[in-house]
């Protein structure tokens, strides 16, 4: 509100037009922030139109520009992010240093550009100057300071250094309870990291009350359209199923997969992702018919996608081959496994690499011996 306050101020002074730019780029990022990305949208153009005629390039137009990446980075095209950040992010150190708020701002952004795209070292050199630079100038309390330590330790985790990451990452949170407040978005998306944390090391007795936690606390605060949502919706159930919570699972699975095909239509990986595992719970509660159906659908949306979504083929089709067992189905079940087998070599071998899409042999292995025959050396 004191965004759009500023706004219609400035609106009214000709010669603020850089001021009004700013605001209507600080006004872009609160939108976004809040899962609204075409207001977002509209309130950024406005201010690259003004940016433009500036008589000067300046702070205003780097920073509508890092903005600019931001939004097309919510939007999931990081290849376009990057190549937006990188002469920006370069331009910016060079003509400000390494302690200017906006730059080291852009800095911390470009990391988590290529931190999503699974370019873990240079991200990581980039969220350590993001995060010395703000440590420096803002303090070790500061919110932009705890972000970048977040994002550092994050990374760290993907790099495979899980449980130095998880002491660190609890402290973090204690610091942003006391300094943010529990339901400040920064606490909220820690308390969701150290969930995340929690379960790929295996307790998920602790990551489900997290992930709850979480959950509860940015819906109460943002609503069921911020996308956050439906993220932590999605964790939580994979919790659950781990610790046999399996009608809570299937409640929060369906809940978060209708909010992504809303939010991101039927064929993209993320709404796959969160199908091929809704439809898969349904095994646990005794719903393998219901689950072997819903899973076809999944595998058909998923090749049909564009690029085919291979790495979810694979999980619908491991999923139909255990359901197939579970009906009965023995022969058709062990087709199914040894066409998993070879759908895993041409699905995505980083997802293979980072364990999120296991092999099947042993289970073809087992199904092999219940039928009789005798498994391949």
């Amino acid at each position: 509100q004191h965004l759009r306050t500023s706004v219609a101020t400035f609106e009214a002074l000709p010669e603020h037009a850089g001021e009004l730019a700013q605001a209507l780029i600080e006004l872009s990022l609160v939108l976004a922030r809040r899962g609204s990305l075409d207001d977002a949208e509209g309130a950024l153009g406005r201010a690259e139109s003004i940016a433009a005629n500036l008589p000067q390039r300046g702070t205003v137009a780097d920073n509508a520009a890092t903005r600019r990446a931001d939004l097309v980075r919510a939007r999931g095209d990081r290849q376009k992010a990057k190549a937006i950040l990188e002469p920006v992010v370069a331009r910016m150190l060079a003509e400000r240093g390494a302690t200017d708020r906006s730059a080291l701002l852009a800095v911390n952004l470009y990391a988590g550009v290529l931190h999503e795209l699974g370019e873990l070292q240079p991200a990581e050199e980039l969220y350590r100057k993001a995060h010395e630079g703000l440590l420096a100038t803002k303090g070790p309390d500061h919110p932009e300071t705890l972000a970048t330590l977040n994002n550092l330790l994050m990374v760290q985790f993907g790099q495979g250094r899980r449980r130095d990451a998880l002491p660190t990452l609890q402290r973090l949170l204690d610091v942003r309870r006391r300094v943010l407040g529990d339901d400040h978005p920064d606490t909220i998306t820690t308390l969701s990291n150290l969930g995340s944390v929690q379960f790929l090391l295996g307790d998920y007795a602790a990551a489900v009350p997290a992930f709850r936690e979480a959950s509860e606390r940015i819906l109460a605060r943002e609503g069921d359209q911020h996308p956050a949502y439906a993220a932590i919706l999605g964790n939580l159930a994979s919790a659950e199923r781990e610790v046999k919570e399996f009608a809570s699972a299937i409640e929060h699975a369906d809940k978060a997969l209708a909010l992504r095909r809303a939010k991101l239509g039927p064929t993209h990986d993320t709404t796959l992702t969160l199908f091929a595992m809704a439809a898969d719970l349904r095994r646990f509660v005794g719903e393998s018919q219901q689950a072997f159906e819903q899973l076809q659908e999944c595998r058909r949306l998923a090749q049909e996608a564009k690029p085919p979504q291979i790495a979810n083929v694979y999980r619908c089709e491991m999923g139909i081959a255990r359901a197939l067992a579970e009906l009965g189905r023995l022969d058709e079940a062990e087709a199914m496994f040894v066409r998993c087998v070879e759908t895993w070599e041409a699905a995505d071998k980083k997802l293979a690499a980072r364990g999120q899409l296991g092999k099947v042999d042993k289970e073809l292995a087992d199904l092999r011996t219940r039928m009789g025959k005798t498994p391949p050396k």
